[in-house]
């Protein structure tokens, strides 16, 4: 809704930069419901900069990693599963995570965080994917590195594919 609502205007001006704040765990595999939504807010920023590059008006995709703030203070978030399948129980770190995290312990800094924003919006060139914290940063470069893996390893039979 935010998007449409501003995008007429930054058409008109011919540029603009919008941010989409994601995740780090939009770029790994992780709790189905968290990570995919923070996918597609990913796919969507992608999709959404390649669809506003005629118009001048860059996108990024800020991807945090884990930033000291109040995110999991409480119950904020719902870490109970719904129905309980015992073939899952040796993959269940979230309530402990939650807890490990809701010391305000996190390595990441929102002020530092802020401040990197502010430079990005007024680069000339701001990158489309933003991972922040080196945290998130290694989720990246370990997708990245996934990435290289599988199209070394399948691109001689992934060609051959063609008529």
């Amino acid at each position: 809704r935010m998007t449409r609502a501003v995008l007429p205007i930054m058409r008109k001006q011919r540029q603009g930069h919008i941010f989409n704040i994601s995740s780090g765990a939009g770029y790994c595999g992780g709790p189905t419901a968290y990570h995919t939504s923070k996918f597609a807010v990913t796919g969507f920023s992608c999709s959404l900069a390649f669809e506003l590059a005629p118009f001048n008006i860059k996108v990024t995709n800020v991807a945090p990693g884990m930033f000291r703030t109040s995110f999991y203070d409480g119950d904020k978030i719902k870490t109970d599963y719904d129905i309980h399948i015992s073939d899952y129980d040796g993959c269940r770190w979230q309530t402990e995570f939650m807890q490990e995290n809701g010391k305000h312990n996190q390595v990441g800094n929102p002020d530092k965080l802020g401040e990197l924003l502010y430079q990005v919006a007024y680069s000339d060139n701001p990158p489309l994917h933003l991972p922040v914290g080196a945290d998130a940063v290694a989720v990246l470069e370990d997708l990245q590195n996934k990435l290289d893996q599988d199209i070394t390893a399948w691109k001689d039979k992934a060609s051959t594919t063609n008529f």
